[in-house]
């Protein structure tokens, strides 16, 4: 009987309290991206909706706004670019530099898993670039290996090595 009333404890604080119940929500976003990575598409789809059922409950526009970028992802990796990228514009109208950052670099590899033309992919890429200017070395560098990896797809291979460098640049050993 005493190992029932803990959790129960703790739903009802959970239903009294919003911060409560928006970390739990920004928790089932993050699992949805986990699962995105994981290529565990109908657990991702399972926590996304959770997080949005919450976000949706509690008014939480940057929430929905993530859950939106994920779904993104998630078309993206299931082979739908199209709505990839439809999904990754609607998140990058968003409030946040770093939001605007990571929607317009899925837009961008939604762009390039088409059949975009090469100054269309790059324009998408550097605008995704641009938008990562106020990001960490890291993240930016991340932004520059997917650039590099779009080109190389398309035989762009001198422009490849040069955003790979930079890349390398960002986050490599200093000699």
């Amino acid at each position: 009987e005493h190992r029932m009333a803990f959790p129960i404890t703790r739903l009802r604080r959970l239903r009294r309290n919003p911060a409560l119940r928006r970390m739990v929500a920004e928790t089932w976003v993050t699992l949805g991206w986990l699962y995105v990575q994981r290529e565990q598409y109908g657990k991702a789809v399972e926590a996304l909706d959770r997080a949005e059922q919450l976000a949706e409950e509690l008014d939480l526009a940057r929430v929905k706004n993530y859950v939106t970028l994920n779904r993104g992802a998630l078309a993206l990796a299931r082979g739908d670019a199209k709505k990839a990228r439809e999904l990754a514009e609607s998140a990058a109208a968003g409030d946040g530099p770093r939001l605007r950052a990571r929607a317009l670099l899925l837009r961008a590899k939604a762009i390039a898993a088409g059949d975009a033309p090469v100054a269309q992919v790059r324009r998408a890429f550097d605008e995704a670039i641009a938008a990562h200017a106020s990001e960490t070395p890291r993240e930016r560098a991340r932004a520059h290996q997917i650039y590099a990896d779009a080109l190389a797809a398309r035989k762009q291979d001198k422009d490849a090595f040069t955003q790979a460098r930079k890349a390398l640049e960002l986050v490599g050993p200093k000699i």
